[in-house]
């Protein structure tokens, strides 16, 4: 099975997301954090390609699986798997 670690930035995103969500209700924060991370890192664990290329990469070694509203994107190289980044579908890339 592939390893799968997450950035520093992936960490920081998951947090602003669970802020958002948590002003609403923490609980629905957790539980929804906690599907998010079990899906991804089930997935990539199993299929790493399964993801698309990023279009604003346009790198095959950058690539995003998409969890509801939020494109989770990393970078699959040996056998691991970097989460890079956990964005809103609605936000700008860059």
């Amino acid at each position: 099975m592939t390893k799968i670690e997450w950035s520093e930035d992936a960490r920081s995103d998951i947090l602003q997301i669970y802020r958002h969500i948590s002003l609403d209700s923490p609980s629905n924060a957790d539980s929804f954090l906690d599907r998010l991370i079990d899906s991804a890192e089930m997935q990539l664990s199993v299929s790493p390609l399964i993801g698309r290329k990023i279009p604003e990469i346009n790198d095959p070694d950058f690539r995003e699986i998409i969890y509801g509203q939020y494109r989770i994107m990393y970078h699959f190289e040996r056998d691991i798997v970097t989460i890079t980044h956990v964005r809103h579908g609605a936000r700008q890339f860059f």
